[in-house]
């Protein structure tokens, strides 16, 4: 295999506007007309619905109800937008589940063979989780459902003719967030009766497909998985305290006595004995390997008993951390009387075990089941490269599932705490996946997309997309630069391309406006967080930027950030020469040119043979801004060696972070020779290390869990950085 030479985002394409594309999405104005044509005939004359009497709701289950007849031999398929997820029942039996992160006022909607549908009467069941609060993966519009079910002609259609009620038994009033990034917890009480259906009104169905800017789902839609095999490898009594009102800080206050399982359990090994359940008791369930997707519960129990469930990445001394500052991972299930299965599809959960505190049980409790319904985006994966010794071979799979748990409707951060698309995360994980997966797969398109909305004023890329988060990272924006760049690397679509120039130009021109004598200034202002690394003196003050307090000082000049600023400027120019803009692609080079000089110029430390990390300030020099200025040429000729030598081995510099040691391993890479053979054995000891403790999946930084206060993430898919050099390397 021919080795792949980049130098992340500056790599060279030959004759790129020449070659043959592959296709993309071009949001021209006949476009996005012709999709809200297709969308009006996809959903004829249905209706968006949504009760005027609910008005704004957040954390709400709205059941709509559709009857309709068929002669049963007519295909049928379903089209359906919501806000902000759909579960759809047909005939009592579950057939579908989605969401797609939606942009308002745009709207993404999926058309959906209907199986199932029989001769007469058919009953619809269409439920919509309406969050309706702002998250990191949540953007609110307008709250509503809009179906419609076609076959000869249109069977059924939401409008007028359509029942709905609440949910009875989700709570929607005083339950916590899991997180502030994920959204709510739940707290379901089985005992309540079904509300009484209503007809919706014509105030409830004002809208139609066209007074939206529709278009379908461009990416394929997340599949559901059977229930993962799960084992109780814990279980005992609580401590006889009542129920806490706090669901996850009560389970992790509750002391609880280990016993072994004939002791706990009755012969047939699912039902508790009854001298148990005075005290209340727990059991600790492992998955076997870091999951994501929906959580499911079968149990044969008394009306009125109360299980807390907690999940977690991580088991320690027979229990799991639930409470975790403000972190809140547990919600509540109130059992009714009998055997009941219990599905929360309102919201992908993530981890490896889930944690059971039961109480209020008299005569029975069998547990025939609590797991997930794995979630997971249909990709075909490519073989692992030829050539990996054992090791790398096992850090391959690893890393390739890594990005599997970390991309459903987007990608993701992490599945557990957060399930946000954020742009320098998102870039790592489009450089693995180039590699990693088959080039069918459209979700580097939908990121770049994605996130180019958030773009505000200044020319600064929101946090998150599609979030309202009031936070941005202003580096993130460069590497969102740098992924378009990659994506005309690894993909050779200048009509996609093209589609992004003008929030590239917003970007771009920006910041030439900002240069003062050659460097970019640290933006000033509440909203933004100068972030690089997790590491000393990289990491700016995130409780700055969370409180409002701005996290730069006057005249604040970053190495980091203007070395970005070159690689972005260079990615820039080549993806405007790509769609024929010559002189655009000048001038950026120029500017790349004008940063790079006034950094050797005024960051270059001669004396010590090192890029000082901030101008005018003593902070400790990193691995981070060294490896950037090599990437980005910013390090005098004659002095090149020496930075790649000290780079190689062991030194007083701030070492990379999982994530950033992207940009440290490919300048060792270019560097070549004794370089690169330390980069791939520094990278091979990192990964094998998360390997030998027992990981799964790779973790947000190598402290593991115990990072960030006990909250480190133990899936994180910007730690797939191994996928990309292995898959790159033609090794």
């Amino acid at each position: 295999m021919k080795r792949v030479m980049v130098v992340l985002g500056v790599a060279v394409l030959c004759c790129a506007a020449h070659a043959e594309p592959t296709q993309g999405v071009a949001w021209d104005t006949e476009t996005i007309q012709a999709q809200i044509d297709a969308a009006a005939s996809d959903f004829g004359d249905a209706r968006w619905l949504w009760p005027e009497e609910l008005g704004v709701a957040t954390n709400t289950v709205v059941e709509f109800r559709q009857v309709f007849s068929s002669d049963g031999a007519t295909p049928a398929r379903l089209a359906i937008a919501a806000d902000t997820v759909y579960h759809v029942e047909l005939n009592g039996r579950a057939v579908y589940w989605g969401r797609f992160p939606d942009v308002p006022p745009r709207r993404f909607y999926d058309v959906l063979p209907l199986d199932g549908v029989r001769t007469g009467e058919n009953s619809l069941k269409v439920s919509v989780y309406a969050q309706g609060a702002d998250s990191f993966q949540t953007l609110p519009g307008d709250h509503g459902v809009m179906f419609a079910v076609e076959g000869d002609g249109v069977l059924a259609a939401s409008g007028t003719n359509t029942m709905w009620r609440v949910s009875s038994g989700d709570r929607r009033e005083g339950v916590p967030m899991v997180t502030s990034q994920l959204g709510y917890s739940f707290d379901f009480d089985a005992n309540c009766p079904p509300a009484a259906w209503k007809r919706i009104g014509v105030a409830d169905a004002k809208r139609d497909a066209r007074a939206f800017s529709m278009s379908e789902r461009p990416v394929s839609r997340v599949e559901i998985l059977p229930e993962i095999a799960s084992r109780v490898v814990g279980q005992g009594r609580l401590d006889g305290s009542p129920v806490p009102e706090d669901v996850a800080t009560g389970m992790d206050a509750t002391r609880m006595s280990e016993m072994p399982k004939g002791e706990f359990f009755s012969e047939d090994g699912r039902s508790v004995r009854r001298d148990n359940f005075n005290s209340g008791f727990y059991m600790l369930v492992d998955l076997g390997r870091e999951e994501c997707g929906f959580l499911t519960l079968d149990v044969d129990t008394d009306a009125g008993a109360v299980i807390d469930i907690g999940h977690a990445e991580h088991a320690e001394n027979g229990r799991i951390r639930t409470s975790i500052k403000s972190r809140r991972f547990a919600g509540r299930y109130r059992a009714r009387d009998g055997r009941q299965t219990y599905c929360r599809w309102a919201k992908r959960m993530a981890g490896r075990y889930i944690q059971l505190h039961v109480r209020g049980v008299r005569t029975r409790f069998a547990l025939n089941g609590v797991s997930i319904l794995p979630a997971v985006f249909p990709v075909k994966e490519r073989p692992a490269p030829d050539g990996l010794d054992p090791k790398e071979k096992a850090i391959w799979d690893v890393g390739v599932r890594t990005l599997r748990l970390c991309m459903h409707e987007h990608y993701e951060d992490c599945p557990w705490r957060e399930q946000a698309l954020y742009a320098n995360d998102s870039r790592i994980q489009m450089l693995a996946g180039y590699f990693a997966f088959d080039s069918d797969c459209k979700m580097p398109e939908l990121a770049i997309e994605l996130l180019s909305k958030g773009l505000d004023e200044k020319g600064w890329i929101e946090l998150c997309m599609p979030a309202r988060i009031g936070l941005a990272i202003p580096s993130f924006t460069f590497s969102w630069v740098l992924a378009l760049g990659d994506y005309l690397t690894y993909r050779n679509n200048p009509a996609f391309v093209e589609s992004m120039m003008p929030p590239l130009r917003t970007i771009m021109d920006a910041r030439e406006g900002e240069l003062v004598d050659g460097l970019l200034p640290c933006p000033r202002g509440k909203r933004y967080w100068q972030f690089y690394d997790w590491e000393k003196d990289l990491s700016g003050s995130l409780s700055n930027a969370l409180a409002g307090v701005d996290d730069a000082v006057a005249d604040q000049f970053d190495a980091p950030l203007n070395l970005f600023a070159v690689l972005a400027f260079e990615s820039a120019a080549r993806c405007a020469m790509a769609v024929c803009d010559d002189e655009t692609a000048a001038r950026w080079r120029q500017s790349a040119d004008r940063i790079r000089l006034a950094v050797r110029r005024k960051l270059w430390n001669g004396e010590k043979g090192e890029i000082e990390t901030r101008l005018g300030a003593s902070l400790a020099p990193a691995e981070l801004s060294q490896s950037l200025a090599l990437l980005a040429d910013a390090i005098p000729r004659e002095r090149r060696a020496d930075v790649v030598r000290k780079l190689s081995a062991p030194s007083d510099w701030t070492k990379t972070s999982l994530s950033q040691s992207l940009y440290k391993f490919e300048a060792l890479r270019i560097a070549g020779g004794e370089a690169e053979r330390a980069m791939r054995k520094e990278m091979e000891e990192t990964w094998s290390a998360m390997l030998d403790a027992g990981a799964t999946s790779f973790w947000e930084v190598s402290d593991g869990w115990r990072a960030f206060g006990n909250a480190g993430s133990l899936c994180h898919g910007w730690s797939a950085v191994p996928v990309y050099f292995y898959g790159s390397s033609g090794k």
